[in-house]
């Protein structure tokens, strides 16, 4: 009888472990995107909306590196609103607010590692 317990207690945490994997390796893989605002050389540590363009390209050289997948945000929400399933290590980059340092020095380190990214721009 405590055999047959044991068996029961055993078999019954296997299933919990086999239905728990399922469900791990079923989930669908969540896109970052990844949102700046200043790429530039003077930046300050206390404004947390500014990255140095030094930073900036070592995390774009970490994207290429890795081989991340990276596409513009339009093609990610195509990717979304036709409920395709999206492939592992995808990621969007957006700059935010148009100013004139993403051009001046995220551009070139975009265009550097052959990377896209979606500009935002503030009118008036």
């Amino acid at each position: 009888m405590f055999k047959r317990k044991r068996l029961v207690i055993l078999f019954g945490i296997l299933l919990l472990a086999v239905l728990f994997l399922i469900g791990f390796f079923k989930q669908n893989y969540v896109a970052p995107i990844i949102m700046y605002h200043s790429i530039n050389p003077l930046a300050r540590q206390e404004n947390r909306l500014a990255v140095t363009v030094k930073t900036f390209e070592r995390q774009m050289r970490f994207l290429k590196t890795n081989h991340y997948n990276v596409v513009s945000l339009e093609a990610l929400s195509r990717l979304i609103k036709e409920k395709k399933k999206i492939p592992s290590k995808t990621i969007a980059i957006t700059l935010d607010d148009g100013y004139k340092d993403n051009y001046t020095y995220a551009f070139p380190v975009l265009k550097k590692y052959n990377l896209s990214a979606t500009l935002f721009i503030i009118v008036n």
